[in-house]
């Protein structure tokens, strides 16, 4: 008979196994897990108060190419206000 393990089990019989210096290992990459570094609280905090923003982005490849992108960030801008007034131009002639 095989009995299912719930997920709390199984981490428990996995920690079981490890070393202590694997356990601490593990400790710390969930902590940093829970606890988001200082890079991520600060873009957290502007994204909250509208700072330091680009886009709209409409899908996930405008967003990787501004985010791989040499261009600075007025530069994207510019460009995600200009695709938007687009947008926003094929709405309006869809519309009429």
């Amino acid at each position: 008979m095989h009995v299912e393990l719930t997920p709390r089990e199984t981490l428990r019989q996995i920690v079981d196994n490890l070393s202590e210096d694997k356990v601490w290992d593990a400790l710390i990459a969930v902590e940093d897990i829970l606890e988001p570094n200082e890079e991520t609280k600060q873009a957290i905090d502007d994204a909250i108060h509208g700072r330091n923003l680009i886009g709209p982005f409409y899908d996930v490849k405008e967003m990787h190419e501004a985010l791989l992108s040499d261009k600075t960030d007025e530069e994207l801008m510019l460009e995600c206000a200009m695709r938007e007034k687009e947008r926003k131009k094929l709405q309006n002639g869809l519309r009429s």
